[in-house]
């Protein structure tokens, strides 16, 4: 019965009102009315009168009358109605109910009845809806690859269903743990985490929460994760296992391996599909073709093909996959059938050398295949005491600053950096300790007054760092004879250099600050280290190329005598003047917010959308400008008063989401030819996926569209009665 009927009208004693309306309407027809006397000029309306007195006859016996048929049809459809029958389909199970969709890229697939598959989620989730009953409460969330709430807890379903019309398609990835952590913290009320054991701990009576997640599963297991008070019983996976896609998942520029003065175009084109593919890529400038190739992709494989950009300086590249092999693959996915590349204008970086003299660094510094990469300048280092050196290193003027043997003395340079044989000062400090109580403070005093000379250094030293004054010196630790053990190869910094038939006479330790990374790792310790510092890098050497002493320069390495010497130098020009260079260039993520880094002084910068439509960026204390709507793939460009100073792009690059077959359970069944969806794995507990059934069909409104139609009927029997 309850698979039939769902009771909509509460408190349950109103069924018995309601049973009594039609006995109410047959009672209508049994009434005996009290008539007045009234005299006639005709005898033509006796015959009417005497049958409205049979009829008002209460013991008289009723006679046929379709207005009384059709009221009490009318009547019957309501109640009918009211029991809110339907056919069994996707139930409503649960009293507290959290709808989890899915808006990611993927989720644009149009391998389903709806528009696409976020528009078949919209129609499910809203068709459960309708099924709430009164002592109900739901809630909506989205999700790609971050989670947001659209709907709090409600029993209103016109709330949910207006909050469900509102999610729109993104071009984000996917990431479930978001939406989990958004759903947990609203279902676990009463829960806090410890800290050093990371274990949820009740603090509270939580309520059961039935989670409904509508995906087509592009993402990973959840790991490691605590369900507590969420019951994901219900996975709906939207989609087909067997849809077919291509996308251009890469598309930059680089400069030409044997000619550097000339760029060229790289795209990658991705088939996932069961059958190898033909696609066609053309490739325009500025909306005018320039070139199209022809590619081979094997099924599940990835292929690239390269275009010479001579004679194109600067603007839009965009690459696209021609329709012909979109409709022979039956493309699901239309966002990454689209590629786009900013080209900026190729100036050449700024490189500043501080060093005493070093000949050798210098003459590795000065091949031709650098000085494409940036003019390089050479100082000595009483230039680090100039206000002229410091102003320019404060307003970004380098794209890298080698120092040799030297620091800057007060402040980090606002641009990459190479220490060779010496530290930054954010790695030479560490937090000094706090005095415990005053009367240490007071032991401290009187020892450092101990004797005059000794004050007196303390004081010298107090004014030199009394900017710093809750930081304090790190030692150095120098180690004689290194051997070097290991190296990050896959770092760019790295690539091709060879670093295992090297000496190295002294080094300084060098463990990278806080988010680096070792380069080169020795018996004793990293001697080459790299970290991040405020949208800048700092690479750090530990040992020098050479020795000045005794008026004499000394190699302290061997390394200058071999190929991967200039290799690494030309390395760290690529990487750290060819990222400033050319940064913009490469394609960024949508959702991921950037730190935008020009020629520009200016306060404030203007980016440009794809859609047209223009926001205000403004400087940060690093000198760069930080930008967060990158939500639509396409170009932007940032405008220093009404001029284009840079451009970028925005893509999705993604496998993930660009691979849209929904992933199969292994089939234990081989003669099975319907292929069953593959479930989710949050934590240690199993979700089944539930399959692409219907949601419950409720019938009420076509009854009470049904009711309407008789009641106009009974109206026009009931005129046509009087009037004829």
């Amino acid at each position: 019965m309850n698979s039939l009927f769902r009771n909509a009208l509460e408190p349950y004693w109103l069924w018995p009102l309601m049973a009594l309306l039609p006995l109410a309407v047959l009672a209508l027809y049994f009434l005996k009315l009290k008539r007045e006397p009234v005299e006639v000029p005709s005898t033509y309306l006796w015959r009417k009168s005497i049958e409205d007195l049979h009829v008002n006859s209460l013991w008289q016996k009723l006679r046929q009358s379709l207005l009384l048929f059709l009221q009490l049809l009318l009547l019957a459809l309501a109640i009918f109605a009211l029991l809110r029958p339907g056919w069994e389909g996707d139930r409503l199970e649960g009293q507290r109910i959290i709808f989890a969709i899915d808006n990611s890229a993927s989720m644009g697939a149009k391998d389903v009845e709806a528009e696409n598959r976020l528009a078949e989620a919209k129609q499910h989730v809203i068709q459960l809806v309708e099924q709430m009953e009164s002592d109900m409460l739901a809630m909506v969330i989205s999700f790609n690859d971050e989670a947001r709430v659209v709907q709090n807890f409600t029993s209103n379903r016109r709330k949910l269903r207006e909050a469900v019309e509102k999610i729109e398609l993104t071009s984000h990835t996917t990431d479930l743990l978001g939406a989990l952590q958004l759903a947990d913290g609203l279902a676990n009320p009463g829960q806090v985490v410890e800290v050093e054991s990371n274990v949820a701990i009740d603090v509270g009576t939580g309520e059961k929460t039935t989670l409904y997640i509508f995906s087509d599963g592009r993402f990973d297991d959840v790991k490691d994760f605590s369900l507590g008070n969420l019951e994901p019983q219900f996975f709906i996976p939207l989609g087909e296992s067997d849809s077919g896609n291509l996308a251009i998942t890469a598309f930059s520029t680089r400069r030409n391996e044997n000619r550097p003065d000339e760029r060229q175009a790289f795209a990658q084109v991705s088939n996932y599909s069961a059958e190898p593919q033909t696609a066609v890529v053309e490739l325009s400038h500025n909306g005018k073709f320039l070139d199209a190739q022809e590619v081979e992709i094997p099924a599940g494989d990835a292929r690239g093909v390269t275009f010479s950009l001579i004679g194109v300086t600067s603007g839009k590249l965009e690459a696209k996959l021609a329709s012909s092999a979109l409709t022979a693959v039956g493309d699901a996915l239309e966002v990454d059938n689209h590629a786009y590349s900013a080209v900026n204008d190729s100036a050449t970086g700024r490189v500043l050398l501080v060093t005493p003299g070093n000949r050798l660094l210098t003459t590795a510094l000065a091949t031709e295949r650098i000085r494409r990469y940036g003019e390089i300048e050479i100082a000595d280092p009483s230039v680090l005491t100039t206000k002229e050196h410091q102003d320019l290193a404060d307003s970004g003027a380098y794209d890298l600053i080698i120092y040799d043997q030297c620091t800057p003395e007060k402040r980090m340079p606002r641009s990459n950096t190479m220490f060779i044989g010496t530290l930054p000062l954010d790695w030479r400090t560490v937090a000094k300790p706090t005095v415990a109580n005053d009367t240490d403070a007071s032991d401290a005093e009187s020892d450092e007054q101990s004797t005059e000379g000794e004050e007196s250094a303390d004081t010298e030293a107090a004014d030199d760092n009394k900017d710093d004054s809750d930081e304090a010196t790190v030692e150095i630790d120098r180690v004689n004879n290194p051997q070097i053990i290991d190296q990050a190869r896959e770092h760019p910094l790295m690539a091709y250099v060879e670093l295992g038939d090297i000496f190295i006479r002294a080094s300084n330790i060098v463990p990278p600050a806080i988010g680096g990374q070792v380069l080169v790792e020795s018996t004793d310790g990293p001697i080459i280290s790299i970290a991040p510092r405020e949208g800048f890098e700092d690479a750090v050497l530990g040992f020098e190329v050479s020795i000045y002493q005794d008026g004499g320069e000394y190699p302290n390495t061997n390394w200058y005598r071999r190929y991967s010497f200039p290799t690494f130098l030309l390395n760290a020009l690529t990487y750290f003047v060819g990222q400033s260079q050319e940064g913009l260039d490469r394609t960024n993520l949508p959702g991921r917010s950037l730190a935008l880094r020009t020629k520009s002084l200016a306060k404030e910068l203007t980016v440009t959308g794809p859609d047209g439509l223009k926001q205000t960026v403004k400087r940060n204390a690093d000198g760069t400008y930080l930008f967060h709507d990158t939500d639509q793939p396409g170009y932007y460009e940032i405008l220093d008063k009404d001029q284009v100073e840079n451009r970028f792009t925005v893509n999705l690059f993604d496998g993930q989401e660009s691979d849209v077959r929904i992933a199969t359970a292994p089939d234990d069944n081989p003669d099975d030819i319907v292929e069953s969806a593959a479930g989710l794995k949050i934590g240690h507990v199993e979700v089944a996926a539930q399959g692409a059934r219907p949601a419950r069909k409720d019938l009420w409104r076509p009854l009470l569209l049904l009711a309407v139609g008789v009641l106009l009927f009974e109206w026009y029997i009931y005129n046509r009665r009087v009037y004829l």
